[in-house]
Formats: C-alpha cells, sequence, structure tokens
C-alpha cells in the first residue's frame, strides 16, 4: 500500500503540468465475499459494521475522479481510522489490529 501511495503522488506531481489528473482511492474495507472464503466467520459481524460496499466505493472514486481529488478516501470510519493510524502508538494500532483477527473462544 505504502508503495501505491507513494508511485500515485509521484505520478501526479509528474503530470501536474498535463491534462491528466491522478487520484489515490483508500478504500478501507469493501464488503465482498473474503471474509467467509478466508473461513474468518467470528468477523463477520465486524466487516459487516464497518464495510463499504463495492457500489459505494466505485461512485466515490469516480466522483473524486472527476473532482481531481489527490485523494480519495470514502467513508467516516475510513477517515477516522487513517487518522487515528497517524496519532496513536504504533504498538497499540498493531495490537488493536492483531487482536481483531483472533477468533473469539
Amino acid at each position: 500500500k505504502a508503495l501505491v501511495n507513494s508511485f500515485t503522488r509521484g505520478l501526479r506531481y509528474e503530470l501536474k503540468d498535463t491534462n491528466i489528473s491522478v487520484s489515490l482511492l483508500s478504500p478501507g474495507s469493501v464488503r465482498t465475499d473474503f471474509v467467509e472464503n478466508a473461513g474468518m466467520h467470528h468477523m463477520q459481524k465486524m466487516a459487516d459494521k464497518f464495510s463499504m460496499s463495492p457500489e459505494e466505493i466505485a461512485a466515490a472514486a469516480v466522483k473524486g475522479m472527476f473532482s481531481e481529488k489527490k485523494e480519495i478516501m470514502p467513508g467516516f470510519v475510513n477517515k477516522f481510522s487513517a487518522t487515528m493510524v497517524k496519532i496513536l502508538p504504533k504498538s497499540l494500532i498493531e495490537n488493536l489490529a492483531g487482536s481483531a483477527y483472533k477468533k473469539k473462544k
């Protein structure tokens, strides 16, 4: 993700004096069959609560692209999470993320 972020920002800068616009889409959690297919059924409620539909993500992406936004980050939860990752200690973020993937007994 960091590579795509850096590449997109660099490409946008390189093309700033052209008619080409480059936007970075940070979709966050997208509602797909991943949780079920990965056998992570214990995470389904959380995934349903925090994920956005592919259609919502696509609509935000197209709108942001045509608005020539630098970065498109749809959804409050997505924006809030990105902000918290910048503010909170990395060890806390790692523990929170890791605990989300553990099966509840």
